[in-house]
């Protein structure tokens, strides 16, 4: 009939019931972002408890849930989350929900050196990823959905020009190698140092000995390359290890050296869709006993789920990277007057 308008109203369940398939998961990127979607044909909007001006009658039991049920069940019975259950789950939400303005509740000031970083991608589904990061705290994390490869890494770098940071790194796996003369171009003559982020490559310092969060080794210590499958995972554990001992702090007053925080400022519009992204990746059984991650390509074919740009741009920030000799291999001409180290 023309003009006619249907309206539905759900509760998500699994993220593969027809439902969600049809509704929800192709615009869950814009949801998580926005918190709506429109085009010619739809308009999705997530309503929650916060919306709901007769809700005063349900707090109680909301915070009863909040602080006694596991975080995702939670997330699934007040925030709308999917109950798409996660075996081995790198990143607990409760640990992610505590690392939120934790340098404001543990009173921790962004020092330090500055580092941003590029998930780049071409066009399709795929969105492209920037984060940065001063100190302890990361600042800002974006995703830009269309576009291709060029298009986004001017993008990401334009982003970065306007902090002027020590450090600007991307993704040199896949395609990301071909942008090495772009990138290169766009920090010609700053102080800023440009890194190539291989997670496919060796561990860092594969000899040095692997120090777990908890500091307890069982037996003979581990290298690092007896304890990681690549640095993708290694980097990853490390933003583990940040985002939980950054949890006992704020929740059970245990001391951790500043430098080892991580602070999500809550002034990220994508933060939500962040959580999501950390929260929901696996962590991968390795038949040697090693620290894995499923790649990419995996979490598709697996999982359903989309390649975590914005993760992957966060965890590049936890690689270590010296600053003490600025890099100013793309200027063509450094003065002579001038020393450089």
């Amino acid at each position: 009939m023309p003009g006619a308008q249907l309206f539905f109203t759900a509760n998500p369940k699994s993220s593969s019931d027809p439902f969600s398939k049809r509704f929800i998961v192709p615009f869950l990127k814009e949801l998580l972002l926005n918190g709506f979607y429109e085009d010619e044909l739809h308009l999705v909007v997530v309503a929650n408890w916060r919306d709901n001006p007769w809700h005063k009658e349900l707090e109680a039991e909301r915070l009863w849930d909040f602080a006694n049920k596991p975080r995702a069940l939670y997330d699934h019975i007040w925030e709308g989350a999917f109950n798409d259950s996660i075996e081995s789950p790198l990143i607990m939400a409760e640990w992610f929900d505590a690392c939120v303005d934790a340098h404001v509740k543990l009173g921790i000031k962004p020092q330090g050196m500055k580092m941003c970083s590029h998930d780049p991608s071409d066009t399709g589904p795929d969105s492209k990823g920037y984060a940065y990061r001063h100190g302890s705290v990361i600042l800002d994390v974006q995703e830009k959905i269309d576009d291709d490869i060029n298009v986004g890494c001017d993008w990401a770098c334009d982003l970065a020009l306007k902090i002027a940071p020590d450090v600007f790194t991307w993704d040199c796996d896949g395609m990301g190698v071909t942008l090495n003369r772009q990138v290169g171009a766009s920090f010609t003559g700053k102080l800023t140092k440009v890194v190539q982020f291989k997670g496919s490559k060796g561990v860092h310092l594969p000899d040095s000995i692997f120090d777990p969060a908890e500091g307890v080794l069982i037996g003979e210590p581990r290298t690092n390359k007896d304890t990681f499958k690549n640095q993708r995972a290694q980097w990853y554990f490390e933003l583990r290890k940040r985002i939980r001992l950054t949890w006992e702090a704020v929740t059970m007053g245990k001391y951790v050296d500043p430098s080892l925080i991580l602070s999500f400022d809550s002034s990220i519009k994508a933060l939500e869709k962040l959580r999501s992204e950390l929260c929901r990746m696996p962590i991968k059984p390795n038949g040697n006993g090693l620290f894995e991650l499923y790649t990419k390509e995996d979490m598709k074919r697996l999982f359903k789920q989309d390649s975590p740009n914005l993760g992957d741009s966060v965890m590049m920030l936890m690689k270590p990277i010296s600053v003490v000799q600025n890099a100013y291999e793309y200027t063509p001409k450094p003065m002579k007057s001038r020393s450089y180290r």
